[in-house]
């Protein structure tokens, strides 16, 4: 064989390590791809959550007697709290909340791409006193409030549609 000369060995040789190389190149480029959509939808589930959970636990909604009118949706109601106070839930404004169809508490929510789950929890023996939403994994956050003379927990989750 003479100098300068590439044998097909060689050239076959180096295009196998060049397109190892390449689809080396492209696997990790898409895992990180994956890695940064997951923590963004992670990052916008635990601050819709917070947001979502504050807004429940500590304002009445928008307008103040939402759970008092007959038609409940995006039209009438801009914002569903189920506060008389802070941390104190008005029986009334939860059992409505309860009562709305889930799609539309969603809608006024504001959850976008995610899918929620509440559960009102007696404190002092883990009875389940009021349940709404869809059974899923997500993030919950846990809130201690007061419902007429009793402790609850109010338990929300958020998971991803």
């Amino acid at each position: 064989m003479k100098k300068g000369v590439v044998s097909t060995i060689d050239l076959v040789v180096a295009s196998v390590v060049v397109l190892f190389i390449l689809v080396s190149v492209v696997e990790v480029w898409s895992h990180g791809v994956n890695r940064i959509h997951d923590f963004d939808v992670e990052r916008d589930m635990y601050f819709k959550l917070v947001e979502v959970s504050e807004s429940l636990v500590k304002t009445p909604g928008v307008p103040l007697n939402w759970h008092l009118l007959d038609q409940r949706d995006s039209e009438t109601v801009s914002s569903i709290g189920l506060a008389l106070r802070d941390n104190y839930l008005s029986r009334g404004r939860v059992e409505a909340f309860m009562d709305m169809e889930y799609e539309e508490a969603r809608r006024i929510l504001g959850l976008g791409r995610f899918d929620f789950h509440l559960e009102l929890v007696n404190a002092s023996d883990g009875d389940v006193i009021y349940e709404a939403g869809v059974d899923g994994e997500g993030a919950t956050l846990e809130r201690l409030c007061i419902l007429g003379d009793d402790v609850v927990l109010l338990k929300f989750t958020l998971m991803e549609r």
